[in-house]
C-alpha cells in the first residue's frame, strides 16, 4: 500500500487520493489475509485452504461487480464485499478514509474466529476431515495423478468463470450508458480494445479474467514443487515414471487447464452476449479472444517450471511476480508509466480482443518465451537432486 501510494505521488497525483488508494489496496489485503487465515483452520492441506481463498476473492469480486451494475450507485451486493469497501473509499474523488474500519474490522473478526478454531482443531489436521481413500489405489499413470489433484480446483474454476462470463456478456446492450464520461470510456479503451466502447469493454472484461486465470496455472504447476517437498515425488519417480514424464504431466494440466479456462470465459461471455441482444454472431470471435489471452498465463506458469527446475525453493516468488505483473498491466498506462517498464508484464503484450487486429506476432513471441522457460527448467530437472 505505501508503495502504490508513493508511486502515484511521484505520479503527480494528489497526496491525499494517494494515500487513499494505497490503504485501500492494503486494507484488502489485511481482509483476505484474514479470509487465509479462517481457512488454514477449516482445512487440513495447503491447496484447499489456497482454494477455498481463491473463491472468496472471486465471490468478492463477483458481488462487488453485480452491485455496481444498476446506475443509481452501490447497492446492498456491494456492500457484502471487502473490495466493494475499499471501492467505495473513492480515492480521488472523495477520499472517504472512515470506510477503511469496514475491511480492518471485518479482518479483526475473522482474525478472532481464526484463533478460535485453532484451539478447536487437531494440531496437523482441519475441521474438515480429510477422508481415507480406497485401501487399492485406481491410478495407474502419472497423468492420472496430476488430474486427480487439479480436478477439485478446476471444476470450482470452471463454475466461476462460467458465471462471471455469461454475467460480463449480458451486460453488452448496456455498455454505453455504463460508461457515460469521458474519464470512464477512456479507461476501459486503455485497458483493451480499439474498436468503439463495447469491444473496449468486452477486452478489458477478458484481460482481467486471463489475469485471474494465470493463478490457475501458477497454482496447477506449483505442485510440482509441493509434491516433491513433500516426498510424493519420490514415491512416483522410484517406479518407472521418468522425470521428464511426470514434470510434463504436472505442466500438461496447467497449460491445459489455462487454456480450457480461458476458451469457457469467451465462450460464457459470447453466451452472455447472445442472450442480451439476440444473435450469436460473435460466440466464435469472443471465443478466439478469450484464447489469445492463454499465451500470458503460460509464460507464468513456464516461470514456475524454470524456477522448479533450478531453484525450487524460489517457486513461490512467482506470485509476487504475478502480482506485479497484474498491477502493471491494470494500472501502468494510467499512472503513466514508461513503457520498457509495463513490457516486463506478459499480460501487457496480450492481443486486445475483440477489436485488435495484431493478433500472431504478440501470441507466437509469449508462446516461444513460454517455451524457452519450460525448456530452461526440464534441463535444471533432469541435473539437479530431489529435495525433500
Amino acid at each position: 500500500g505505501a508503495l502504490t501510494a508513493a508511486a502515484l505521488v511521484a505520479a503527480g497525483l494528489p497526496t491525499t487520493g494517494a494515500l487513499a488508494f494505497g490503504l485501500g489496496w492494503a486494507a484488502a489485503g489485511v481482509a483476505f489475509g484474514a479470509v487465509a487465515a479462517v481457512t488454514a483452520q477449516v482445512t487440513t492441506g495447503s491447496r484447499a485452504a489456497t482454494g477455498l481463498g481463491v473463491l472468496a476473492v472471486a465471490a468478492a469480486y463477483l458481488l462487488r461487480a453485480a452491485g455496481d451494475i444498476p446506475d443509481n450507485g452501490p447497492t446492498p451486493a456491494t456492500w457484502l464485499s471487502p473490495i466493494g469497501w475499499t471501492q467505495q473509499v473513492r480515492p480521488f474523488a472523495g477520499d472517504r478514509f472512515g470506510l477503511l474500519l469496514l475491511p480492518l474490522g471485518f479482518a479483526l473478526a475473522l482474525t478472532a474466529v481464526a484463533f478460535a478454531l485453532r484451539a478447536r482443531r487437531d494440531l496437523g489436521s482441519g475441521l474438515l476431515a480429510e477422508r481415507a481413500g480406497p485401501a487399492q489405489g485406481g491410478l495407474g499413470t502419472s497423468w492420472a495423478l496430476a488430474a486427480r489433484l487439479n480436478r477439485g480446483p478446476l471444476v470450482a474454476w470452471v463454475a466461476g468463470i462460467a458465471f462471471f462470463g455469461v454475467l460480463v456478456g449480458s451486460l453488452t446492450s448496456s455498455v454505453s450508458g455504463m460508461l457515460d464520461s469521458p474519464a470512464m470510456e477512456r479507461f476501459f479503451e486503455v485497458l483493451g480494445g480499439e474498436q468503439g466502447v463495447v469491444d473496449a469493454f468486452l477486452a478489458a472484461e477478458l484481460a482481467i479474467v486471463g489475469s485471474f486465470v494465470a493463478a490457475y496455472g501458477i497454482s496447477a504447476a506449483g505442485h510440482l514443487h509441493t509434491e516433491e517437498a513433500e516426498g510424493h515425488a519420490d514415491l512416483v519417480l522410484a517406479t518407472a515414471t521418468p522425470r521428464w514424464r511426470w514434470a510434463t504431466s504436472h505442466l500438461a494440466v496447467a497449460f491445459g487447464g489455462v487454456t480450457l479456462l480461458l476458451a469457457l470465459a469467451g465462450l460464457a461471455v459470447g453466451v452472455g452476449n447472445a442472450l442480451d441482444v439476440g444473435e450469436t454472431s460473435r460466440i466464435d470471435e469472443l471465443v478466439l479472444a478469450g484464447l489469445a489471452r492463454a499465451p500470458a498465463a503460460w509464460v507464468l506458469a513456464a516461470l514456475v517450471m524454470a524456477l522448479f527446475g533450478w531453484a525450487p525453493r524460489l517457486t513461490g516468488i512467482v506470485w509476487g511476480l504475478f502480482a506485479a505483473f497484474v498491477v502493471l498491466v491494470e494500472l501502468g498506462a494510467l499512472w503513466d508509466l514508461p513503457q520498457w517498464l509495463l513490457d516486463f508484464s506478459p499480460f501487457v503484450h496480450s492481443p486486445k480482443l475483440p477489436g485488435d487486429a495484431a493478433v500472431l506476432a504478440p501470441t507466437a513471441t509469449l508462446t516461444l518465451v513460454a517455451g524457452a522457460l519450460t525448456a530452461l527448467g526440464y534441463l535444471g530437472w533432469r541435473r539437479r537432486d530431489l529435495v525433500t
